[in-house]
């Protein structure tokens, strides 16, 4: 496997000259396609491509003109998948994605993808399933190490705190 990405960064043709500009955007609309790419994501791919600025700069354009790079609909994706599949917060996908350099408002439009109802309704089945691990009901340094779980996986302390409560309630109420 280590061949195959030597080769690629080391790209050259027959004639032992920098890659075609055709080859390397080739390259880089099947790396695009395979799942949507944040743009530095793809500037860094392109960077270890042995190619002069210009030949970057032309393929990045060419990128974003054909649509294989589109932040927008990069931050919306991501949101989604990490909230969906790994139930994380608004906070921790918020970081994530300030961390792939993703402008400030393409990230509060794609925190919007997020419904409230279902954001909490996570955030419950979360603590519920830790709260099952436990033999009996939590105690209370118990009940700080959930709320240090959930805020962890990036929900905010106040909604956090606001569903430990209601949780313990229901079970009271279920216990009587």
């Amino acid at each position: 496997m280590a061949r195959k990405s030597t080769k690629i960064k080391n790209m050259t043709n027959q004639a032992g000259h920098e890659p075609a500009k055709e080859e390397l955007l080739s390259k880089l609309m099947k790396y695009c396609a395979y799942r949507d790419r944040c743009k530095s994501e793809v500037r860094t791919k392109l960077d270890s491509f042995h190619v002069t600025e210009e030949v970057k700069e032309a393929v990045f354009a060419t990128l974003i003109e054909e649509g294989f790079v589109d932040e927008e609909r990069f931050a919306r994706m991501f949101t989604r998948s990490k909230f969906n599949q790994n139930s994380w917060g608004r906070i921790k996908i918020k970081q994530a994605l300030r961390e792939k350099q993703v402008d400030e408002q393409l990230i509060n439009t794609a925190m919007k993808e997020i419904d409230t109802d279902d954001y909490l309704a996570v955030l419950h089945r979360l603590l519920q399933q830790k709260i099952a691990t436990f033999q009996d009901q939590p105690t209370l340094e118990q009940k700080h190490k959930l709320a240090q779980f959930a805020i962890r996986k990036g929900y905010e302390p106040q909604f956090v705190y606001e569903e430990l409560e209601r949780v313990e309630k229901n079970d009271d109420d279920a216990a009587k």
